[in-house]
């Protein structure tokens, strides 16, 4: 009885789709992440953000963390994503946006600027 629960847990688990899955590590703050949160975040294609050997930090406003794989991590993984939205590793964001998620799973990427007089 003991093996057929750990084996219906197992296998449940692993239907799953993992952040590995999709090219990115969650790195969580004080706040654990939703499973909603989760859901949206997989939902969204990362590769603009990606770049091509360096891995970027992406930030949310509730203090968790992803950190997306590089191209050339996802490609020795074998996982797709899309080479001609691949940022080069020279040419460095202009800023640093902040992202959260609403209630409805929609995540909005908000930037801050310093305009020079």
């Amino acid at each position: 009885m003991i093996k057929l629960i750990l084996l219906c847990v197992l296998s449940s688990t692993l239907s799953f789709s993992t952040p590995a899955d999709h090219g990115y590590t969650v790195s969580q703050g004080t706040e654990k992440i939703t499973e909603s949160e989760q859901t949206a975040i997989d939902a969204v294609n990362w590769d603009r953000y990606r770049m091509q050997t360096i891995r970027r930090t992406i930030k949310f406003e509730n203090g968790f963390e992803i950190e997306l794989w590089s191209a050339k991590e996802m490609k020795a993984a074998n996982l797709p994503f899309q080479e001609d939205k691949i940022i080069t590793d020279n040419s460095a964001p202009k800023s640093n946006p902040i992202f959260r998620i609403t209630p409805t799973g929609h995540i909005i990427e908000s930037h801050t600027y310093t305009k020079k007089k």
